[in-house]
């Protein structure tokens, strides 16, 4: 019997080939009913426990997968870059269209609330693992730090917007990965509940965002016309003239990455 072979387990710490044989005290202090340690975790030590899976649901449990991990990153992959084509030009600062202006105010009034929607949602998912229940505004705040933050360094450092748009949605993956569970059933209705209660106060965070987006963008254009007129100001000895402000600014730019960086070279992620 199972049992039988298992009760006789026991652990003789100290106990070895040619040591002295432990005394009956000693031997009782470290032994372990293993059949009772089963018992206390739920398994039937008579019968054991035996895993098994279908093939079919592993083969249904790596297409959701695959299908979740392609829909997050096609989330994030769209906060991490300017959404305003600018035109380059040789004898002028770069300029933009009103076709790419109006392409672009597709973002503020559709994109945004996407992605405020999908991380909040992504944030409430993993907002309670059964314990306790995250008060909802830390929801909102947190979906809005990386919404807001993955577009302010989208015109800024393409690569650090790449990391931080990722963060969320890659790590809620993962945690299903290693826990295997997502938010109870009751702190769901709750948090449901509370979210729906204060729509107005989600409505008024994505319409700040939306604001602040363009803002971002607005300044950034201003930002690449003002580099383009810095590189071509005539000097006196046909070089431009050097300052302790730019060589500051040179030496942070070299270390967030360039302009360039980032998604756009094909970063690993």
């Amino acid at each position: 019997m199972v049992v039988d072979v298992l009760a006789g387990v026991t652990l003789g710490l100290g106990w070895a080939e040619g040591a002295p044989t432990p005394s009956p005290s000693a031997t009782t202090d470290i032994e372990i009913d293993i059949p009772e340690l089963l018992r206390q975790y739920g398994v039937d030590a008579e019968r054991g426990e035996f895993w098994h899976v279908s093939g079919f649901e592993l083969l249904a449990y790596i297409v959701v997968a695959a299908i979740a991990i392609l829909v997050l990153r096609s989330i994030y992959r769209g906060m991490q870059r300017p959404r305003l084509a600018l035109q380059e030009h040789e004898d002028r600062p770069p300029t933009t269209t009103a076709a790419a202006i109006a392409r672009y105010a597709v973002t503020p009034f559709l994109l945004i609330p996407l992605w405020y929607g999908c991380i909040l949602g992504i944030l409430v998912l993993a907002a309670n693992r059964g314990q306790g229940l995250r008060p909802g505004q830390e929801l909102l705040i947190a979906a809005g730090v990386v919404v807001g933050g993955s577009r302010l360094l989208a015109h800024v450092n393409r690569e650090g917007a790449h990391e931080l748009a990722k963060s969320v949605p890659l790590t809620m993956v993962s945690l299903i990965i290693i826990s295997g569970t997502v938010i109870s059933l009751k702190a769901f209705l709750v948090t449901s509940y509370l979210m729906a209660i204060n729509l107005v106060a989600i409505c008024y965070f994505v319409v700040w965002l939306a604001a602040l987006d363009a803002v971002f963008t607005f300044g950034w254009l201003l930002w690449r016309r003002a580099v383009w007129q810095r590189q071509h100001r005539p000097s006196d000895d046909g070089e431009r003239p050097a300052s302790w402000v730019g060589d500051l600014w040179h030496a942070m730019v070299s270390g967030w990455g360039s302009r360039q960086s980032g998604p756009a070279q094909r970063p690993s992620d």
